[in-house]
């Protein structure tokens, strides 16, 4: 890829393929990292026989058990989330990649190749 081509008169906005592709890499990381937390999270949920026998047991273990379902829906979405930016991303460092290489070429003079 190549690196960023700076702004022209206009207005237009560039960005380095190269940086929109690392950006994307650590956002799937960012998910990969989330998901793990919640998979180890979800291990660790205690059973039901953990909280006792008390009248109040019973309870405990529906909260927990609750508390434990929403985040894992809280997550989830945050890690849908990260997943959907960074296909963005990767999409976005495409075109401008893509566009600076057409620019590149346009620039070229006539009658030379690469």
């Amino acid at each position: 890829m190549t690196g960023p081509v700076p702004p022209a008169a206009g207005g237009e906005i560039a960005a380095d393929p190269i940086e929109l592709t690392r950006l994307a890499a650590t956002y799937l990381d960012q998910s990969a990292g989330l998901t793990d937390a919640l998979h180890s999270a979800a291990m660790a949920t205690p059973m039901g026989t953990d909280f006792g026998t008390t009248a109040t047991a019973a309870l405990l273990h529906q909260v927990s058990d609750a508390v434990v379902e929403e985040a894992e829906l809280a997550v989830g979405r945050l890690v849908e989330v990260l997943n959907g930016d960074a296909d963005r991303l990767y999409h976005l460092a495409a075109v401008y990649h893509e566009a600076n290489q057409q620019a590149a070429a346009r620039s070229r003079p006539k009658g030379l190749v690469p």
